[in-house]
């Protein structure tokens, strides 16, 4: 049976910039299910990333948020969020609209340097009001450990990698998008997917 997690106490971490982690905010045998259980039941579109047909991102085309939603609705309820704001010094200052996305990245899968700015415009639009700034929670939901040096790379300005958050079952981390916080997604060598939980709380 999948016990779905509450949100832990967190570990500041700030180097190359400020974040929270925790190495496991769902136990490793309710990971592995949800894993299984959402690899083979949920129909997946995808898209070319970076112009490359061997870089495809799959995305859910069906109604599995609604149930996600209700799952991991802890990592959404308002006094989480404040509770990010207040360890990631977020000033979040007008209502907070969240949204939930399930990612999967089959081998090769990868993500050069980048920042969340792009999701901004295309929020804006869907939200119907212009937003701005944002919180980022990542959780990954792996069925082991073997692909854990294939997580989120977390870069200094000058876009060189300094810290890894490891691809894990469980593994959580959050931040605040500014302008320093340049991350990518190293291609994975293994042959297990990976799959990610990310809310993103805009404002």
């Amino acid at each position: 049976m999948i016990q779905y997690p509450t949100p832990p106490h967190v570990i500041i971490q700030r180097q190359p910039w400020l974040h929270a982690t925790h190495p496991a905010v769902i136990d490793v045998v309710s990971c592995s299910l949800l894993y299984t259980q959402l690899l083979h039941t949920v129909q997946w579109g995808s898209e070319y990333e970076e112009g490359d047909p061997n870089n495809t991102l799959y995305y859910p085309t069906c109604d599995i948020y609604t149930t996600l939603n209700q799952q991991f609705g802890a990592f959404t309820q308002e006094d989480w969020i404040q509770y990010l704001d207040t360890v990631l010094g977020a000033n979040i200052d007008s209502t907070v609209h969240t949204r939930l996305m399930l990612d999967r990245r089959t081998t090769g899968g990868y993500l050069e340097p980048h920042t969340d700015d792009n999701h901004f415009e295309r929020f804006s639009e869907e939200l119907g009001v212009e937003v701005s700034h944002s919180i980022t929670q990542h959780i990954y939901i792996m069925r082991d450990y073997r692909s854990v040096n294939s997580g989120m790379l977390l870069h200094t300005v000058d876009e060189q990698p300094q810290n890894q958050i490891a691809c894990a079952p469980g593994s959580y981390c959050a931040y605040v998008n500014t302008p320093y916080s340049i991350h990518s997604v190293p291609a994975n060598p293994h042959s297990d997917d990976r799959l990610l939980l990310t809310f993103r709380s805009f404002w």
